[in-house]
């Protein structure tokens, strides 16, 4: 069975965990699994055999437009003028 998944996060320098949302469930792995070009909140695509990974390779288009989501909405907020009564040092 093929997912898509998120790399979360790396534990103890040693272990990568994948999130997988369609299933609800995070998989924990050996950091050396990891493909090269992989790097903390890249999507990947997940092959999972017996409910263990046995095979991931970064999904560029995924990664890519989940990146440019996340840099309109911060442009967004940014370009939001406030009437806050704090002043900026």
């Amino acid at each position: 069975m093929e997912v898509r998944g998120i790399l979360d996060r790396i534990e103890d320098d040693k272990y990568a965990v994948i999130l997988v949302e369609e299933l609800g469930k995070e998989y924990v792995i050996d950091k050396d699994q990891l493909p090269p070009d992989l790097s903390i909140g890249d999507w990947s695509i997940v092959s999972l055999k017996n409910e263990k990974i046995i095979q991931l390779f970064k999904d560029k288009k995924k990664t890519s437009d989940a990146k440019n989501v996340t840099k309109q909405k911060l442009e967004k907020v940014k370009s939001k003028s406030t009437n806050s009564k704090f002043k900026k040092r």
